[in-house]
């Protein structure tokens, strides 16, 4: 039935439910910007309230508290009555103190408020650190390049139910998550209790603990979308290099296999080193040090001090299929090249 067909009644009705729907879109989107406007409030009190507390123990250089010897610059034993406030013999007890210094202080206080139910959820950390726990991670290192805000770390060992980490990530804000374990060992729960709360706002990016295939069909609807990330090039990577393609093409599919083209690579710079060597094992691990490999099978790479490849090759898989066969298949999206400096 055309428009010009329908009765005024109808028209009416149709025009006030889409300005209905308008309506209520429009409170909706007001109430969301509203919500991450006060989270987004919540977090910076609580980031002042921890920085405010690290300017006030700096003030006195430490701070000194009673019986917790996990981290501390110096301790005090001292004598206390327990017997009420008279000091008879016999009746004191040894109370150790510990002292704390800003960075110390702050970064305790930093725990506590991770363990919290705040939705400001970080870790401080530092480039000069004095405790090697302190230290930043790779990722912790690098994300500011890249211009990621990290908005929280969470450990499933500490939070074992998924939907509770789930839930701690929707409060976050964030709109990725990297999977630091397996799937094997929670990961796929994981998934699903993220994809339950958060559906697709959420982006998923797994390392090589998640390429399993048979799990992911398994896993179904929620694993569609997952990105796999794996130190290595794609036989079915775009791209490839002339030398690539022709090593491909010519062992077929024994070729499309992950880690035949790393194997591939690393024989040929073997070889390539003990032809230009002397013969002893020293001088070839020094041909392998000074490799500097072009219009290779993994491109154009040398070795850093440690004997990393740099840049080294890491390819990112998405998990795809068709809406009867969900997760049936690893596509490659994207190649990127690493370098270690």
């Amino acid at each position: 039935m055309g428009l010009g067909r329908m009765s005024i009644s109808t028209r009416f009705a149709l025009v006030f439910l889409l300005a209905l729907g308008m309506v209520a879109g429009a409170f909706y989107l007001i109430l969301n910007r509203i919500y991450v406007s006060e989270l987004k409030s919540q977090a910076e009190t609580v980031a002042d309230n921890v920085d405010a507390f690290g300017t006030w123990v700096a003030q006195y250089g430490r701070v000194w508290v009673k019986d917790d010897a996990r981290s501390y610059l110096g301790h005090l034993p001292l004598l206390e009555a327990d017997d009420g406030g008279r000091a008879r013999p016999g009746a004191l007890k040894t109370v150790n103190f510990y002292s704390k210094n800003p960075a110390l202080a702050q970064r305790e206080f930093s725990e506590v408020v991770a363990r919290s139910g705040s939705p400001a959820k970080f870790r401080l950390t530092s480039h000069n650190v004095m405790n090697p726990a302190n230290t930043p991670d790779g990722f912790e290192r690098v994300a500011p390049e890249l211009g990621l805000h990290v908005a929280g770390v969470r450990s499933v060992g500490d939070v074992p139910r998924p939907d509770a980490v789930a839930a701690a990530v929707e409060r976050s804000g964030a709109d990725g998550v990297v999977l630091g374990h397996a799937l094997c060992c929670g990961g796929g729960d994981l998934i699903e209790a993220l994809r339950k709360r958060m559906g697709d706002r959420v982006t998923l990016l797994g390392g090589d603990g998640f390429m399993e295939p048979d799990t992911l069909r398994e896993l179904g609807r929620p694993a569609n979308g997952l990105y796999v990330v794996y130190a290595g090039l794609s036989p079915s990577a775009p791209d490839l290099t002339p030398a690539a393609r022709r090593f491909v093409r010519e062992f077929g599919a024994r070729a499309d296999e992950i880690g035949v083209l790393e194997a591939a690579q690393a024989t040929e710079t073997v070889l390539a080193a003990i032809a230009r060597s002397d013969g002893t094992r020293a001088s070839v691990l020094e041909g392998l040090q000074d490799t500097r490999e072009q219009d290779s099978i993994l491109g154009d790479f040398a070795f850093d001090p440690n004997g990393d490849m740099t840049p080294a090759p890491f390819t990112i898989l998405r998990v795809t299929g068709t809406p009867s066969r969900p997760a049936s298949r690893m596509v490659v999206d994207r190649v990127i090249a690493v370098p270690t400096e």
